[in-house]
C-alpha cells in the first residue's frame, strides 16, 4: 500500500484549494508534522487527525474532548459549536467534514482516480445484472476490473465484503490505489 502521511501545511493548502477551510481554533500545530486520518473514536490513534462529523446514528463531534484528552493533536470538524471549552489540540473548521476527508484521503494515495477510467452504471433496476455483464466481458478479454456494488468489491478475482453501499474515503481510495497499480 502507498498511502502517506500527509503535513499539516499539506491539509491546510489542500483544504483552503477546494474552498473547504472556514476557520481555525486551538493550538498551534509544526507546519511539517505528519497525519493519517481516522473517524473511529475507539481507536488510539493520537498521532493521527481525527475528522469529525455527523453520522445516521452517531455525531463524532460529541467525542471531542475525550479524544483531546486522549492526545488527539488535530482534529477536522464541521461543527463549530461542538469545540470542547479548553482547547488542547487544533482544530480546523470546514464547511462539510466529509467532502474534507475525500480530498484528504484522495491526496493521501496520490489521487489514484486520475488514473482510472471508470463506468458509472445509475438507475432503478439491473445495476447489478449489468455491472456483472460488463466484469465479465472485461474478464474475458484480459482487461483488468474494479467492480463495486451493493454486493461487495472485486478488483478481478479478488473479493472485498462491503460493510456500505458507496464505501468510506478510507476504503474508496484504497481500492482505487490498489486498482491504479494493477491496471
Amino acid at each position: 500500500m502507498s498511502k502517506k502521511r500527509l503535513s499539516y501545511k499539506s491539509i491546510k493548502e489542500l483544504l483552503e484549494k477546494h474552498s473547504l477551510l472556514e476557520a481555525e481554533f486551538g493550538k498551534d500545530v509544526r507546519a511539517e508534522s505528519q497525519f493519517d486520518f481516522f473517524i473511529n473514536s475507539k481507536e488510539d490513534r493520537v498521532e493521527d487527525a481525527f475528522i469529525a462529523f455527523k453520522g445516521a446514528s452517531f455525531d463524532r463531534h460529541d467525542v471531542l474532548e475525550e479524544l483531546q484528552d486522549k492526545g488527539v493533536q488535530l482534529f477536522i470538524i464541521d461543527n463549530k459549536d461542538k469545540l470542547p471549552r479548553n482547547l488542547n489540540a487544533k482544530y480546523l473548521l470546514v464547511k462539510d467534514s466529509r467532502e474534507a476527508w475525500t480530498f484528504l484521503e484522495a491526496e493521501a494515495f496520490s489521487n489514484p482516480q486520475n488514473k482510472l477510467k471508470f463506468i458509472g452504471v445509475t438507475g432503478t433496476n439491473g445495476k447489478s445484472s449489468t455491472t456483472w455483464i460488463m466484469a465479465e466481458c472485461l474478464r474475458l478479454m484480459g482487461e483488468s476490473y474494479l467492480l463495486m456494488g451493493t454486493m461487495g468489491y472485486w478488483l478481478n478475482d479478488d473479493f472485498t465484503e462491503s460493510t456500505h453501499t458507496t464505501p468510506d474515503p478510507n476504503v474508496l481510495f484504497k481500492l482505487l490505489d490498489k486498482a491504479a497499480k494493477l491496471f
